[in-house]
């Protein structure tokens, strides 16, 4: 029988010695998604609940905040959801990841309220959240989204031709992160923005008359600390690209025709994402509007209007962890370091991810303890270890960046049994090395973790 689970558990001892003392990896929260409805004038924003659930809020000038709606129960989603307007059907669509990596709709109608869930993919299809797109020129729905070896996959439908194929347009190795779609009516094109393997911003677009172009290189290495997001805004006619920095920040880029791409502007400071942003323009305001989890993993908002500029943040769900984490960090206390005569400062600190909720999944878990040297630069990986899998269970850590070892580390199945599923390592890094760990194993569901290193900070981990 095939059988496709996750991965249990990879444990990850790191030296470094460029985090500050007491520091605790920061993990992004699983994103929300937003659709703008102009039948009900009402911004829509839907997000995985922490038990799995696809959770929605809606807002309209008439009526403010809803309440939170659980659309699907406990255990029906595997990622972050994504969700777009089809005008033609006066329908709000839904796509997300099943617990068994397939591809799943969900759709609601004003005169059908919602529908069943629909297998779009098959079981193992997807790396990543998908993002959803509506092309008016073909009346199609696209789903974009990494497949599991890090490639750049889509699907479309129509209604006259169903479900296209899965096709690939970008190969193995391509994504960093969930990709972000945009249809932009200048240009009668498609543009899809994704975390690149280096913490880069890369962008691919299609047109009818030009197909594919790109990959293009937006901003530099060791600048995204999370997925993107992305809004045409017709005002402007511009492309306007919002994600998460390395540090927490919001951070957003704007591209138009006149003026090609924008400086990266610093929205919101350090420490204030917890996920992901989702963007959407609204055209009865004529704004902007981002949403993402707080640290908190609140669920919240701001938009930017060209007369009043940016509004501060509101909290729209009460209470915490509304919003699945991408998995929480939960730290376990930490000796306080005692003081030295010298101008380093030594210690260690020890942080478990949790994984989050999926139905018929082994768990996943990924430990990661360090010492750190206020005043270094460097990042020591000490040892690996590998909690309950299977025996033919394989490990590879890539590295990218300019302090990465010459030699990628790939550890065999008999390797990793041979040495009580422990490998000790000498593999040293630098600051903005970003080391992406893969746990294999036949008929299995590969397991992938990235880690980036930052310079007296945290360390950024995170599940993809």
């Amino acid at each position: 029988m095939w059988i496709r689970a996750r991965l249990t558990i990879f444990t990850v001892a790191l030296a470094c010695l460029a985090c500050p003392a007491g520091a605790a990896a920061a993990v992004s929260a699983g994103a929300p998604s937003v659709n703008y409805d102009p039948d009900y004038h009402s911004l829509n924003v839907y997000w995985e609940g922490t038990d799995g659930s696809l959770q929605e809020m809606a807002w309209s000038a008439a009526s403010g905040w809803s309440q939170t709606w659980t659309v699907l129960g406990a255990s029906s989603l595997g990622s972050a959801p994504a969700t777009l307007y089809d005008p033609n059907y006066q329908s709000q669509a839904v796509y997300y990841e099943g617990p068994q990596g397939a591809l799943h709709e969900v759709a609601w109608s004003p005169s059908g309220g919602w529908s069943g869930v629909y297998n779009i993919a098959p079981a193992g299809s997807l790396g990543s959240a998908p993002a959803a797109i509506y092309d008016p020129d073909y009346h199609s729905q696209g789903a974009y989204f990494a497949g599991t070896d890090g490639s750049l996959r889509e699907m479309s439908w129509t209604a006259a031709s169903g479900w296209s194929p899965v096709y690939t347009q970008a190969p193995a190795g391509s994504l960093g992160s969930a990709p972000t779609a945009v249809y932009d009516p200048d240009y009668q094109s498609q543009g899809v923005y994704y975390e690149g393997p280096q913490g880069a911003l890369h962008e691919m677009s299609w047109s009818p008359s030009g197909g594919w172009t790109g990959p293009y290189n937006i901003a530099p290495t060791g600048s995204l600390g999370s997925a993107p997001s992305v809004n045409y805004d017709p005002d402007y006619h511009s492309q306007n690209v919002y994600w998460e920095g390395a540090d927490g920040s919001l951070r957003e880029m704007a591209w138009s025709a006149a003026s090609g791409w924008s400086q990266i502007w610093v929205v919101l400071p350090a420490g204030s994402l917890g996920s992901a942003p989702a963007t959407v323009y609204d055209p009865d305001y004529h704004s902007q509007n981002v949403y993402f989890a707080g640290r908190d993993g609140t669920v919240r908002g701001m938009s930017w209007t060209p007369s009043s500029g940016w509004s501060s943040p509101s909290i729209l769900t009460t209470g915490t962890g509304a919003i699945a984490p991408s998995p929480p960090p939960t730290p376990t206390p930490t000796p306080t370091p005692t003081p030295a005569p010298t101008s380093q400062a030594t210690g260690t600190g020890t942080v478990t991810i949790a994984p989050r909720h999926r139905k018929h999944h082994l768990a996943v878990r990924i430990v990661i303890k360090w010492h750190w040297d206020r005043h270094g630069g460097h990042t020591h990986l000490l040892w690996i270890k590998i909690g309950r899998a299977p025996r033919r269970t394989a490990l590879s850590i890539s590295c990218r960046g300019r302090g990465c070892p010459a030699h990628r580390l790939r550890l065999t199945a008999a390797t990793i049994h041979r040495d009580h599923r422990t490998v000790h390592s000498s593999k040293i890094y630098r600051v903005g090395d970003s080391l992406l760990l893969s746990v294999t194993a036949p008929h299995w569901r590969a397991e992938r973790a990235r880690i980036t290193i930052r310079n007296n900070r945290k360390p950024l981990v995170r599940l993809l």
